[in-house]
């Protein structure tokens, strides 16, 4: 489990929405690496899964439950979230785990815990369709139907923003 501040920087936000038009920014930050509130769980499970794949745990998986928040106009919100992700061969037995990991070996693992996650809480069966996110690669991003509504989205993260931790395999995340 991921446990996160609720505040970082514009520029750890912007890589996964550049859209700042919904964020709360702190009047007086301690520091201006923590001058924004989050309004995605994902940049630090990122920050998070490429830490711990530098410092060679071969496939590590995390989530985090928490909270999200944004303002609309004079409204302010907040909300609970799921994160989770991994990379490496995190799905597989020990004799397989020095081959490649495809990408679509890694978005297949995680649509199986997004359906299985649902099917535990006794949502209602979940649609996937293709959709273009920013900090996905393009083509690899999935978002979550459950009903009329958008529930999350996952895909596998952009090399750039893997690149900084030495990620050479995909990276799977999920924000529902």
């Amino acid at each position: 489990e991921g446990m996160h501040y609720s505040f970082l920087s514009a520029g750890e936000l912007d890589a996964f929405n550049p859209d700042a038009s919904m964020r709360l920014a702190l009047p007086n930050p301690v520091s201006g690496d923590y001058g924004i509130m989050r309004d995605s769980l994902l940049p630090q499970l990122v920050q998070s899964l490429g830490r711990n794949y530098a410092r060679q745990i071969e496939a590590p998986a995390l989530f985090e439950i928490g909270r999200v928040f944004w303002k609309k106009g004079e409204d302010y919100g907040e909300e609970k979230r799921l994160s989770l992700g991994f990379c490496g061969p995190f799905g597989r037995g020990p004799l397989e785990r020095r081959k490649a990991v495809s990408n679509e070996e890694a978005l297949l693992w995680l649509k199986g815990m997004v359906e299985n996650l649902c099917a535990t809480l006794h949502a209602p069966t979940p649609r996937f369709e293709l959709e273009d996110f920013v900090a996905f690669e393009k083509g690899w991003s999935v978002a979550i139907k459950i009903g009329k509504g958008t529930a999350g989205r996952f895909g596998l993260v952009r090399r750039e923003l893997r690149h900084p931790y030495r990620v050479n395999t995909p990276m799977a995340v999920a924000e529902i």
